[in-house]
């Protein structure tokens, strides 16, 4: 398309920056955030000793009859060094930073 954009529909889970931290939501309860950052560090009581990040919305592997995270609300916990293939993540450019690229 015009915004050089392929198969963005995904089929991966998206490697996000926000911290997995179980505790978040309750920590803003009652809060009026814009763009909320996430949590200030990982916590996990099923996983303490492993920092993780935020994957978001479901891959090729869910599936309706058996993965309840087939979603795009869908929010799960991944270390930093996982190697899973239904992983990926999303970059965003701006249209002047596709200028410049396409000018040089």
């Amino acid at each position: 398309n015009d915004y050089w954009l392929y198969d963005i529909a995904g089929n991966v889970w998206e490697f996000t920056q926000d911290w997995y931290n179980t505790n978040y939501y309750e920590e803003i309860k009652g809060q009026k955030l814009r763009n909320p950052k996430g949590a200030q560090r990982p916590y996990n009581p099923n996983n303490p000793q492993v920092p993780e990040k935020v994957i978001k919305g479901g891959s090729f592997l869910c599936n309706s009859s058996y993965c309840a995270s087939y979603r795009p609300s869908a929010r799960m916990a991944t270390s930093l060094d996982s190697s899973q293939e239904h992983l990926g993540f999303m970059t965003v450019v701006t249209v002047s930073m596709l200028k410049t690229t396409t000018e040089e």
